[in-house]
């Protein structure tokens, strides 16, 4: 059974998920000054503390492939460590005190019995943070700082959003 919520102020998991927001636009803009400090071209990149990884266009192939790992998924492909760029991009991330914080793990915040898969959604739409979770849980406890709201209102605040994100030519990002 899926569960639906608002997340308040009061929550843990708000000022994490706001903690994580913060962090990745500040990790973003860096990125995009490390990229074209070193004539990086493509826009797809995904950072790691230890590395930067980028999904290279043909330019960036020719100019780095020295110093990138071979390619994973999706033509992913990482710096390697050792590498001028690799070594910058640790040193970048210390000079600013940055550290890549990842999403909240959301079923961390609910006090449960059971175990086993969990699905969960976790985003924010103007201002306001909202979750959801299922999984193999017998018994799920609210925590403190978390409003349960019915999945009718959860799905209506999505499409509302997804509309008015389509009439501004704007992104959903939910």
């Amino acid at each position: 059974m899926e569960r639906f919520f608002k997340v308040t102020a009061e929550s843990p998991l708000y000022h994490d998920y706001m903690a994580y927001i913060r962090n990745a636009h500040e990790v973003n803009e860096l990125v995009k000054a490390f990229m074209d400090k070193h004539g990086i071209e493509t826009s797809l990149y995904i950072p790691y503390n230890e590395k930067l990884y980028i999904q290279p266009t043909k330019a960036d192939t020719e100019k780095f492939d020295a110093m990138l790992c071979k390619p994973e998924t999706g033509n992913v492909r990482a710096f390697k460590k050792n590498s001028l760029v690799g070594k910058d991009w640790i040193t970048s991330l210390k000079e600013r005190n940055l550290k890549i914080l990842h999403k909240p793990f959301v079923p961390l915040y609910f006090p449960h019995r059971g175990g086993g898969h969990y699905q969960t959604r976790l985003f924010q739409i103007d201002g306001v943070v909202y979750c959801s979770i299922a999984g193999g849980f017998r018994q799920l406890d609210t925590p403190k700082g978390m409003v349960k709201i019915k999945a009718s209102e959860f799905f209506r605040i999505i499409e509302e959003h997804e509309e008015k994100s389509q009439k501004t030519g704007g992104e959903a990002n939910v």
